[in-house]
């Protein structure tokens, strides 16, 4: 079974990164491997609305940022107070315990956790010390 980690390790090509990263890179995220979890951090800073779910073994995250915020003047190019833009990371023969997901929004960073399923958690076998 794949882990989280394989699938980012794939070649920096293809239908997949673009998949995972959305067409916007400008929105930079980290995935960190940790011995019970993944944790999953996006910047998203100022969103009015962010969205995570779990649809067709797929993790999808959904930000928007709507400004109601009013400029004197015509708007040549608008990118800092509205913004769209999602990810997508396949969880196909990964090892995630999909009904345990968490996520919270805080300080401009999404953060989503996921949880490992009991076999891909290292196994601790303790060892005993016989003294003669």
């Amino acid at each position: 079974m794949a882990s989280i980690t394989d699938l980012v390790n794939l070649p920096l090509s293809g239908n997949f990164m673009r998949s995972f990263y959305g067409m916007n890179t400008q929105h930079p995220m980290d995935i960190i491997d940790r011995e019970e979890e993944y944790l999953i951090r996006v910047s998203a800073p100022g969103a009015t609305d962010v969205s995570v779910s779990v649809e067709d073994n797929s993790l999808l995250i959904d930000v928007e940022r709507e400004s109601t915020e009013t400029e004197a003047g015509q708007f040549n190019i608008q990118g800092i107070s509205n913004y769209t833009f999602s990810k997508t990371l396949s969880l196909n023969n990964t090892n995630i315990d999909v009904e345990h997901i968490t996520s919270k929004y805080a300080k401009g960073i999404l953060e989503v956790l996921l949880p490992k399923t009991a076999e891909a958690k290292p196994t601790v076998i303790p060892v005993d010390v016989i003294m003669e």
